[in-house]
């Protein structure tokens, strides 16, 4: 924590978004870890209803790697794709794998 003329400044971690679709290809511990090292917290996203037996492991992993890394997590089913805008801050590092070999995070533009 960092002061300033007797104030104390409280920086929140920064959060990164990884969006799960139908057939993901993601190596969700690797993100955790990289998540992790930078004392971030991970947030991810599952679309569409029911989840896939992978959406499901990919959840099932995410949550294993955030216990083992201690690191803030949360997981979250959305109904389609057009409501993960609502899930997203203006700050979020959003990650969305798919059959990409190489996934490159991107900062969320700020909505203001």
């Amino acid at each position: 924590m960092a002061s300033s003329e007797g104030m104390d400044i409280v920086r929140t971690p920064a959060r990164t978004v990884v969006i799960i679709g139908v057939d993901p290809c993601v190596d969700i511990r690797a993100i955790a870890g990289a998540v992790a090292s930078q004392r971030g917290e991970l947030l991810v996203l599952a679309t569409g209803w029911p989840l896939t037996a992978v959406q499901q492991r990919v959840m099932h992993d995410a949550s294993d790697a955030a216990a083992d890394l201690r690191l803030p997590f949360e997981a979250r089913l959305v109904y389609s794709e057009a409501e993960v805008e609502d899930h997203l801050l203006p700050d979020d590092t959003v990650v969305m794998p798919g059959r990409v070999e190489n996934a490159v995070p991107r900062p969320v533009p700020s909505f203001a």
